[in-house]
């Protein structure tokens, strides 16, 4: 892992809420299977990648262990996560959590289709 000055992006883009709503949707669903003990890291992984700049990851490192383990990424990730009234106050915490919010609704009712669709096939 390498990181260089790990800030929350100054602008995130619809396009960066999408590919996160995609990316944890996709999770849900393995090789067939509704998989959705997976959510929680993907909605991690895609915080990571999609919300958060100046970091760099190497090929094959398990980027969620990485994550876990590492206070200054934790910090950046949980202000999606964890409400403001749960930890400490940060600039723009309640926007983070509540764009976080629309991408869990959003993945909510994309698995919901998506389920839908398999069942009526």
């Amino acid at each position: 892992m390498k990181k260089n000055n790990v800030k929350i992006k100054e602008n995130i883009t619809l396009m960066d809420q999408i590919h996160a709503i995609e990316s944890i949707t996709s999770s849900y669903f393995t090789d067939g299977e509704y998989t959705p003990y997976f959510a929680e890291r993907a909605a991690i992984l895609a915080i990571l990648r999609n919300f958060i700049t100046g970091i760099e990851f190497k090929e094959g490192e398990d980027i969620y262990d990485m994550v876990q383990n590492d206070d200054e990424l934790r910090t950046l990730i949980n202000q999606f996560l964890i409400p403001p009234n749960e930890q400490p106050s940060y600039e723009n915490h309640d926007d983070y959590y509540g764009l976080m919010a629309f991408v869990n609704d959003s993945v909510v009712d994309k698995v919901n289709f998506l389920k839908q669709m398999a069942i009526h096939k």
